[in-house]
């Protein structure tokens, strides 16, 4: 079989990585549950799917324990043995969340991120109509692109000042950047989580 690779192919494009204070940025304009979602992804490192699947019950002593992902609506085991582990979940997404499961009104169990009707909160649904409206707003008038912007008699055009949207997938590098990964066999035993932290906090605050 020839796998000789062609010279012209493009290159890969880099995935981009949210700063931090572009997550900061987002976070703060985001409502919930969406907020609580995205610092999930940021702080978390956890892939789109895997925070769908968080339950109550993973969240405990410091940790998100990663059991499930969600895939069109279907709940699967990880992408890898690798992926199904603990999280060490550092002190600004542990204030988050514990601030977010208070004002779900402190449930014991259920999806950690669930919709109107009580189940799992689609992650592109969210995106579709909660992320990008709360992004892509008007530099005019402040109004949300789409429906909201239609009615106006000027042209649509995008505030800078906002952060772009690049996806879930673009928060992951925050989890392994001059720090070890969360999913290393390094942070296997949950006692290396307070130093786990104090690496993170001072990387964050570079």
């Amino acid at each position: 079989m020839d796998t000789e690779v062609n010279p012209h192919a493009a290159q890969p494009a880099e995935t981009y990585a949210y700063s931090l204070e572009e997550i900061e940025t987002i976070v703060r304009l985001l409502p919930e549950p969406a907020a609580t979602a995205f610092a999930t992804a940021s702080f978390a490192g956890l892939r789109r799917g895997e925070i769908e699947g968080l339950e109550w019950t993973d969240y405990r002593n410091g940790f998100l324990w990663v059991n499930r992902s969600i895939w069109n609506g279907h709940s699967e085991e990880p992408k890898t043995e690798k992926s199904k582990a603990f999280v060490p979940v550092i002190r600004q997404l542990a204030e988050r969340l514990d601030m977010y499961k208070l004002r779900c009104g402190n449930p014991a169990l259920g999806p950690i991120f669930a919709n109107s009707a009580g189940g799992r909160a689609n992650m592109n649904n969210l995106r579709n109509r909660v992320i990008l409206p709360a992004l892509n707003r008007c530099l005019h008038c402040g109004l949300s692109q789409g429906k909201d912007h239609l009615k106006q008699n000027h042209r649509y055009e995008r505030d800078p000042k906002y952060p772009e949207w690049h996806g879930f997938h673009s928060c992951s590098p925050w989890t392994g950047v001059e720090f070890v990964s969360p999913r290393s066999p390094r942070q296997s035993d949950p006692k290396d989580s307070q130093a786990l932290e104090r690496k993170r906090h001072s990387r964050l605050l570079r």
